[in-house]
């Protein structure tokens, strides 16, 4: 049902929501930190007391979180999270789209590239956009000519 409900809305433009790797089921609760690998979609319907986040926190690998459940903890690394009803109560760093929709609660501060909120959804905390680390600064060098009487 969730699957149906992403391709057919927006959400199915900002990330890879196409292939589920790991869905923490409504009614579990998993406690402890979770880590994502590689190019994977995490779906959390149930509750998670413990960090989420992905071991390539340098490198943007198109991994995306799904939460309609509750989230006690930091949530960081991923390309792209989806807030479909559900809560994270913790910082919360994204790369590329962080979306809140269906009354989506993020109760912590928001590192994020782009940002979409449905009506009724609620951030409580510092925002502040990400930008990318700038292009490595180019120097300049004098460069000595193996002729010296240019000027002759």
């Amino acid at each position: 049902m969730l699957k149906a409900f992403i391709k057919r809305s927006f959400f199915s433009k900002i990330g890879n929501f196409e292939q589920f790797n790991g869905v923490i089921p409504k009614g579990v609760t998993v406690h402890g930190r979770i880590v994502i690998d590689g190019n994977q979609t995490l779906v959390i319907e149930g509750n998670v007391n413990g960090d989420v986040i992905t071991t390539h926190l340098d490198t943007p690998r198109n991994q995306s979180v799904v939460i309609s459940g509750c989230v006690t903890g930091d949530v960081f690394g991923f390309d792209y999270i989806l807030v479909n009803g559900g809560k994270i109560l913790g910082t919360v760093a994204c790369r590329k789209t962080v979306a809140l929709k269906n009354k989506g609660i993020i109760k912590g501060d928001l590192v994020y590239g782009e940002l979409a909120i449905e009506s009724g959804s609620v951030i409580e905390g510092k925002l502040s956009s990400y930008a990318p680390p700038p292009p490595e600064e180019i120097k300049v060098v004098p460069v000595v000519l193996p002729f010296s009487d240019v000027n002759k």
